[in-house]
């Protein structure tokens, strides 16, 4: 039996009488009688209030998610019922879809039951934390907590060891579940006050949740047949092709570029200007800062590099002229006006080097569970790849546990071996949903763990938290995602076929790629991003592109949205009828916030694959989909509200 609750008696005292305070207006927390709510221990009580609210949220999220994947498995059971033949599903997969469904059924009701253990015993744990109790009471108590959780556990692993055998028709990728590295729970607390209290009742409720959403995934890709899945060993994959890192700006004449760490609505003949800014960038679209300077895409590529001097004004417009002079004659060596210095160049991101690093006995899993908030395409790229290059800072090999809406490896296909499988694992979860105003905090603890296995949970960009780490420069270089991304992954047999059949469509045509998130408009909740009145800029900018980047006439234009409605627009409907827009997936779809649907994932895939490694240029909208295929393929990009280039 695995003691959950290992490390607790270290990790978080108990509060004592004899080390409490006493509170005159007493915190209503619903504690045991034996808990004395008069002496406290947890300074203000702000920090646990935070937990209890944090907790709260966490647990209405996964229950949340278990209902809605009991809608999915309901709607599967259906869809399958008389489907069976040689147009549907074999025998053998339909007899697994019928285990799964009753096998899911119980592991929600187990998942549902422990999530309320364990916000009852959270709720137990921190009155012993927080009031003075008896050191016999509040030992009873994780005793209680550690076995109740334990039982849950114990069953659920049982019920794992009930999945149908591997048949010939089933897909690829169920024959090959036994071939991802396993590794053993690791859940037990380790010291850190409440804050490791917090990051073991993430990790606890993704453990509860995780087997539920697994039988889930594998119904999921039931539905998909035996050819769509991915083999292990890459057969029909495609590789991602980077040509150029980083990518050039514009075919066209010279230009300088200025860095400036902030916000500024500057411009000037011939220069560009990179904002590293984004709270303070209200005014205009700003995804997310810059890691570093020298991971800048335009900055390496301008003729003149220039950033402004820490704690100097923006520079004024005689500034900007010399700039702009020493462009115009060719003048390489120039003598920087006042306030500005020489910006900082690096080469390229070298892919080669992560050939040579060593695969450590450590390891470090990115996990992206039913229940864990991965987020769409790039949102999930961009936490995983981070999760990579923390991995390699801190000197551990890396694997994914990825399962939803369908295991990573059916879309994806390994270059090296990361698939994994995890039972339960201490997670650092660094989400859109969670406060991440102490990140450096959380990094240090993530370089400071000494447990052999930890995870990771995140959808977001922690590569300039990381890159602190990197003291050698060997890391904060342009076309780091690139080299990541292509080190981890092919595209996956499934939407490979996709691509393979559009790009066959296309003959020799070059492409252009356009993504346009209305957001709101989509069939799923999403707030809005893009008005569809907006279009029209859109496809302004790609026309303008065409003609700056002097694509031929016959270059066809991929529009990708979020929403069928882009196809009614009359321009649109117009240039699709006439050949000039195209279509790669035959209706949208959002692999975290859209009714699970098997084919239109892999054409998602297929899209994004599109826009990444074939499109000589994309025009963006406010969305991490584009967003991340630009910077890992290393595309061209514009923003089409101003049809400025996006670096």
């Amino acid at each position: 039996m695995t003691a959950l609750l290992a490390g607790f008696s270290a990790g978080l005292p108990w509060c004592a009488p004899i080390s409490a305070f006493y509170l005159p207006i007493g915190l209503k927390f619903g504690c045991l009688p034996h808990v004395n709510q008069s002496l406290f221990c947890c300074g203000n009580g702000d920090e646990l209030l935070d937990l209890q609210e944090h907790t709260q949220e966490v647990l209405r999220y996964r229950k949340q998610a278990l209902n809605n994947a009991a809608d999915n498995m309901d709607t599967l059971l259906s869809e399958a019922e008389g489907a069976v033949g040689p147009q549907g599903l074999c025998p053998a997969a339909a007899a697994a879809l019928v285990t799964l469904h009753r096998l899911f059924v119980e592991a929600r009701v187990l998942a549902v039951g422990g999530l309320e253990v364990l916000r009852m015993g959270i709720q137990d744990m921190t009155c012993q934390v927080c009031w003075a109790s008896e050191p016999s009471r509040s030992a009873q108590v994780a005793r209680v907590l550690n076995r109740d959780l334990q039982a849950i556990l114990d069953r659920l692993s049982d019920l794992r060891s009930g999945l149908p055998a591997s048949q010939p028709c089933l897909p690829a990728q169920w024959r090959h579940l036994d071939a991802a590295a396993a590794f053993p729970n690791d859940v037990g607390l380790r010291p850190g006050g409440l804050r490791a209290l917090q990051q073991w009742m993430e990790s606890i409720a993704v453990v509860l949740t995780a087997a539920a959403g697994e039988f889930n995934s594998m119904a999921f890709e039931l539905r998909l047949g035996s050819s769509s899945a991915a083999a292990p060993d890459g057969g029909g994959a495609v590789e991602g092709v980077v040509r150029e890192v980083p990518v050039p700006n514009l075919p066209m004449e010279r230009r300088a570029a200025v860095l400036i760490e902030g916000c500024a609505e500057l411009s000037y003949p011939k220069v560009d200007f990179i904002t590293a800014g984004k709270e303070d960038c209200t005014k205009f679209w700003r995804k997310f800062p810059y890691a570093s300077a020298s991971t800048s895409v335009m900055l390496p590529d301008a003729f003149l590099r220039a950033a402004v001097a820490t704690d100097a004004a923006l520079p004024a417009a005689a500034a900007l002229e010399v700039l702009r002079r020493g462009v115009e004659t060719g003048t390489e060596v120039l003598e920087l006006p006042e306030g500005l210095v020489p910006a900082p160049l690096l080469p390229a991101f070298d892919p080669r080097a992560l050939d040579a690093l060593p695969r450590p006995k450590k390891a470090l899993v990115f996990v992206c569970k039913h229940t864990t908030f991965c987020g769409g395409h790039g949102d999930r790229l961009f936490g995983l790849l981070s999760a990579y290059l923390a991995a390699i800072l801190t000197n551990r090999s890396f694997f994914v546990d990825m399962l939803t809406p369908l295991p990573l490896e059916a879309v994806l296909a390994p270059r090296r071996p990361w698939p994994a499988v995890t039972g339960g694992c201490s997670t650092y979860r660094w989400t859109s949903a969670e406060d991440l105003t102490d990140l450096e905090g959380e990094v240090a603890s993530l370089l400071a763990d000494e447990r052999e296995v930890v995870c990771i949970a995140s959808n977001v960009r922690l590569f300039k938290a990381l890159l602190q780490l990197d003291q050698q420069r060997d890391f904060a270089r342009a076309g780091l995602l690139a080299g990541l991304f292509r080190d981890l992954f092919l595209l996956g047999a499934g939407p490979a076929d996709v691509l393979r059949s559009f790009l066959g469509s296309l003959g020799p045509r070059k492409l252009l790629g356009i993504h346009f998130r209305a957001g709101n408009e989509s069939d799923w909740s999403d707030p809005a991003r893009h008005g569809l009145p907006d279009l029209g800029q859109a496809l302004a900018c790609a026309a303008a592109l065409e003609q700056l980047l002097g694509l031929p006439g016959d270059t066809a234009w991929l529009l990708a949205s979020d929403t069928i409605k882009v196809r009614e627009e009359s321009t649109v409907a117009r240039l699709h009828a006439a050949g000039k827009i195209v279509y790669l997936e035959s209706r949208p779809t959002h692999i975290d916030r859209s009714t699970p649907d098997a084919h239109a994932v892999l054409e998602s895939w297929a899209v994004w694959w599109a826009l990444a490694f074939h499109a000589e240029a994309l025009v963006l909208s406010h969305s991490n989909f584009g967003w991340s295929a630009a910077e890992i393929g290393q595309r061209r990009a514009f923003h089409f509200p101003t049809c400025r280039p996006a670096d």
